[in-house]
C-alpha cells in the first residue's frame, strides 16, 4: 500500500510540475527491463553450509520511469523524477522472493563554466510478496535521501569536485533507524576525447539506532570510461572499501570487526536509437573480514535495455 501511495504521491507533483507551464518543460518516460545471474544471491561466506545452491536468476519486470525537466533560466533547471519496479530473485534452492520498489526524486542544477546540483530523492522498498499476509517486513524501509554536488572545470578536459550525502532510513517494523553521511573529492580528467579517468576519496559514517550496525567506512574508487564510437561506450569502476563495525562481535567473540571489500563493475553500453539502448554488465564483489562467516565473493551478470518514449 505504502508503495502505491508513493506513485500516486509521485504523479501528482508530476502533473502539478508539467501543468505549470510548458515552456522549457521536457518530459523524459522510459521503461527498462533487466535480467541477471548472481552466483552468491545471499552472500553466504565460503565455509558456509548454505555454500551450495546459493545462486539466482534475477530479473526485473518492467520499470517505469517518468522523468520531468524544467529550464527556469538558460543555467538553472529542475527535474523531478518518479519510478516503480518489482525485482524477482528465482532461487534455485528456494522459493522466489521478490523486492517491490518505489521512488520520488526531486533535483535542481545550476550550471555555467562550474556546476552545483542539489537533490533529493524518497524511496520506499517491500521485500517479500506484499500479497503475502504471513511475509517477513523485518526490512522493509523508508529513505529520505539528500545529495549535494559542486563540480568546477579546470578548462575543458579536467574537473574537481565534491560530493556530500546524507540520508536516513528508517525501518518499518524493527524499530531501526540509520543516518548515513558521506563527503567525497573527486577529481577527473578526459584524454583525446575519448578516454575518461575519474578518482575518488570517500569517507563514510553510519549511525544506526542499533549499534551493531554502526560502521565508518573508507573507498578509494576510480572509473574508467572508454568511447568506442557515438553509440557504445565501455565503463569499469573499481572500488575497495575499508570498513570497521566499532560494536559488532566477531565468531570468535572479539568486537570491532573490520572488512575490506574489494567492488568492481563492468559493462558495455550501446544506444541502437535515440530512445532504445542496451547494456551488459557483470558485478565482481569479494569481501575480507577479520570474522570468517563475513567472507564471501560474489558475481552477477546481467543485461539490460532501456525503451524512451
Amino acid at each position: 500500500m505504502k508503495i502505491i501511495n508513493a506513485i500516486l504521491l509521485t504523479n501528482a507533483f508530476l502533473l502539478f510540475f508539467g501543468c505549470v507551464s510548458s515552456a522549457g518543460l521536457s518530459i523524459h518516460p522510459a521503461l527498462t527491463l533487466d535480467y541477471g545471474y548472481n552466483d552468491n544471491i545471499y552472500n553466504n561466506a565460503e565455509e558456509s553450509a548454505e555454500t551450495e545452491n546459493k545462486a539466482a536468476d534475477t530479473y526485473m519486470e518492467p520499470c517505469f520511469e517518468l522523468e520531468l525537466e524544467k529550464t527556469i533560466l538558460p543555467s538553472y533547471s529542475i527535474t523531478l523524477t518518479g519510478e516503480a519496479d518489482r525485482e524477482i530473485y528465482s532461487s534455485h534452492n528456494d522459493a522466489d522472493n521478490m523486492t517491490l520498489s518505489g521512488a520520488f526524486g526531486l533535483s535542481g542544477m545550476l550550471t555555467s563554466c562550474d556546476s552545483m546540483k542539489l537533490s533529493y530523492r524518497y524511496s520506499l522498498y517491500e521485500y517479500g510478496d506484499p500479497a503475502d499476509k504471513e511475509r517477513d517486513d523485518t526490512y522493509d524501509y523508508a529513505k529520505n535521501d539528500y545529495t549535494l554536488r559542486l563540480k568546477h572545470y579546470f578548462g575543458s578536459n579536467t574537473a574537481v569536485g565534491y560530493n556530500f550525502r546524507i540520508y536516513r532510513k528508517e525501518y518499518t517494523n524493527a524499530g531501526r533507524e540509520d543516518d548515513f553521511i558521506s563527503h567525497a573529492a573527486v577529481i577527473s580528467r578526459t584524454f583525446f576525447d575519448r578516454f575518461m579517468l575519474q578518482l575518488e576519496y570517500q569517507p563514510q559514517e553510519n549511525d544506526s539506532d542499533m549499534p551493531e550496525y554502526d560502521y565508518d567506512n573508507t573507498l578509494l574508487g576510480s572509473l574508467f570510461l572508454v568511447s568506442l564510437s557515438e553509440q557504445t561506450y565501455l565503463m569499469n569502476l573499481a572500488q575497495y572499501h575499508i570498513r570497521e563495525y566499532p560494536d559488532r562481535l566477531t565468531a570468535d567473540g572479539e568486537n570491532n570487526r573490520k572488512d575490506g571489500q574489494y567492488f568492481f563493475i563492468s559493462s558495455l553500453n550501446r544506444s541502437f536509437t535515440e530512445v532504445i539502448s542496451a547494456e551488459m554488465y557483470y558485478t565482481y564483489i569479494d569481501n575480507t573480514s577479520n570474522d570468517d562467516t563475513a567472507e564471501y565473493v560474489n558475481g552477477i551478470y546481467g543485461i539490460s535495455l532501456e525503451f524512451g518514449f
